[in-house]
């Protein structure tokens, strides 16, 4: 079972844990790609998700994690593209990857430039809430974020001292701002997490 909706919750069916481990992941360059060769996909027939991820997401689907999708999509906003395509989009990434075994349980985006946008963690926050409703927690020092926005071109250095060579660093300073309320809290690159980004 998959959610239909943005913001709806499908908990593990892999797991009864009171506390959950959740696998935060970025959307676009992380996931997928474009058909259209556009920063993000304008509708369900425009996802090309990444397949080299399936395997490590399926095999934190049947461990009993709850994977997770937390994405920019400003372009809604600035009328580049709609919130329904944004929607479709989401659908058909999480069928494609639920076709591989690996089971989304819930997505958000935000439209905006408001707390919700990464690197702000509302997202985050909200999804801590509704599972709080049906009694569940995260477990914030098992869980992590993986995404492309780590280290900007022209402003931060990786960890090995090589300049950025990334368009932001939302989702790094996301997984940052999260691990000021609860340590632990980890980040990872997608090339780091996935290896190298290719479709097979």
């Amino acid at each position: 079972m998959l959610p239909v909706k943005r913001r709806e919750l499908v908990l593990p069916t892999h797991s009864s844990e009171k506390k959950l481990c959740v696998a935060f992941f970025d959307a676009d360059n992380t996931l997928r790609e474009t058909h259209s060769k556009k920063r993000s996909p304008h509708g369900r027939h425009d996802v090309l998700i990444y397949q080299h991820a399936a395997d490590k997401l399926r095999a934190l689907s049947e461990a009993g994690w709850l994977l997770v999708i937390v994405s920019n999509q400003a372009g809604i906003g600035l009328g580049y593209i709609s919130e329904a395509e944004v929607e479709d989009a989401m659908q058909e990434t999480i069928t494609q990857f639920a076709s591989c075994g690996a089971v989304f349980g819930y997505y958000d985006f935000a439209e905006k430039y408001d707390e919700n946008r990464k690197p702000g963690t509302e997202m985050a926050w909200r999804l801590e809430r509704k599972l709080h409703q049906v009694k569940r927690k995260i477990d914030w020092q098992q869980s992590f974020m993986v995404g492309d926005a780590a280290w900007k071109r022209g402003k931060d250095l990786q960890p090995d001292g090589a300049p950025g060579d990334d368009h932001s660093d939302s989702d790094r300073l996301f997984a940052a701002n999260i691990a000021l309320k609860h340590p632990g809290f980890a980040f990872f690159h997608p090339r780091d997490f996935f290896g190298r980004q290719k479709i097979l």
